[in-house]
């Protein structure tokens, strides 16, 4: 097989990190979905609110789990390996979610199913980023938030779509749990016999010889002036970056500890810090309720279950399209900014929100109203 070299190979990572990240959004919406479909309810004998909420978190408790597992073997296993041996770990979770016979079958596929999601999303990030262009790292950034916002949004219409036959029986839920494997199956054949790994990881396991010929794959383009290829000039930084790496740690989760007791000059442990704040307060700023409970939302406010199916449906199309809009500001506006921005923005929709919601009685289509116009940063 010929290898892939310069844009396509470029376009290869930049896919496989796609798919990784449509999957993370299928997965986190394909439930929320089918938590209100009667044919889901009987086949489980109409589970209690504390059931059903297990059954949505051990989603959540395998991916805690998962990215434990990266942090404590993601290093020595690599990009590649870490992604193709996690969406195998998926593809058994897949298939043992779509063919549950009860809450206890489903309970352990989600978990099962979350640990592959949980290296999934620790480890494609990184892969993408260690193949970006400079210049534009920001931006693919932004294409993979939009084509996870894509995997929630197609999540939902597919519920929508299933839940219009009842004639289909239990396959009204099993069918959409079991397409999962669409975006499971070219994740791992990409990422196990089509794309290289990381020249960075290459590069600090003291790989250097691959590490230069994968450079040499991607920038593909001859030198414009005396400088030497771009490839060389990229090389020599990485093996900077990784000697340096290699003076304040060895490459182990362990090094974390560390830092938090020990900053260094370039104030290491304030961007930790600051970092791990933030994604955990994106987390725990209550969008993820809204993903994985909109079709329960609206039909606690009065719409019928086939009408919250088509308003969350609607109302992930829009996550979809404004999703797009950091695109063309990312590396303009800057990142900082626009967290400034959007992070107030949503704090008041998300009052108003809860507001109608305890208002259900006389203000129940406003909250849709609202839901609509929510940007999820």
């Amino acid at each position: 097989m010929r290898e892939l070299e310069g844009r396509v190979l470029l376009a290869a990572v930049t896919t496989s990190t796609a798919l990784g990240f449509m999957l993370i959004g299928y997965d986190i919406g394909v439930l929320g979905g089918l938590v209100m479909n009667d044919s889901f309810r009987r086949s489980f004998n109409y589970p209690s609110a504390a059931l059903l909420g297990a059954i949505v978190a051990a989603l959540e408790i395998g991916c805690f789990v998962g990215s434990l597992t990266t942090i404590a073997f993601g290093e020595h296993l690599g990009r590649k390996s870490s992604t193709s041996l996690a969406a195998s770990v998926m593809f058994v979770g897949a298939i043992l979610q779509s063919a549950s016979q009860g809450s206890a079958t489903m309970i352990a596929s989600r978990i099962i199913s979350g640990v592959g999601l949980g290296v999934i999303n620790s480890t494609v990030p990184v892969l993408q980023a260690e193949f970006s262009p400079k210049a534009n790292r920001g931006l693919f950034v932004c294409i993979q938030l939009t084509v996870l916002n894509l995997g929630t949004m197609l999540a939902y219409w597919v519920d929508f779509g299933f839940s219009k036959n009842d004639s289909l029986g239990s396959a009204q839920w099993r069918i959409p749990l079991a397409l999962q494997l669409v975006l499971i199956i070219p994740l791992f054949l990409l990422s196990f016999f089509v794309i290289p790994e990381s020249p960075r990881w290459l590069a600090y396991h003291a790989r250097t010889d691959e590490a230069k010929d994968v450079l040499r794959r991607l920038y593909t383009a001859p030198p414009t002036s005396d400088e030497p290829p771009e490839a060389d000039m990229m090389f020599n930084e990485i093996i900077n970056t990784v000697n340096y790496d290699k003076q304040f740690g060895t490459g182990q989760w362990t090094d974390i500890l560390h830092l938090l007791r020990q900053d260094d000059a370039f104030k290491s442990r304030q961007r930790l810090v600051i970092a791990c704040t933030i994604q955990a307060f994106q987390q725990l700023g209550g969008v993820n309720s809204i993903v994985y409970y909109a079709s329960f939302l609206f039909s606690g406010v009065g719409f019928s279950t086939s009408q919250s199916n088509l308003l969350s449906g609607g109302l992930f199309t829009w996550f979809f399209i404004v999703s797009f809009i950091p695109w063309f500001l990312i590396d303009t506006v800057g990142r900082r900014r626009l967290l400034l921005i959007c992070v107030p923005l949503m704090s008041v929709v998300l009052c108003v929100q809860a507001g109608f919601v305890r208002q259900a009685s006389f203000h129940f289509k406003s909250s849709c109203l609202f839901s609509l116009s929510e940007y999820p940063g």
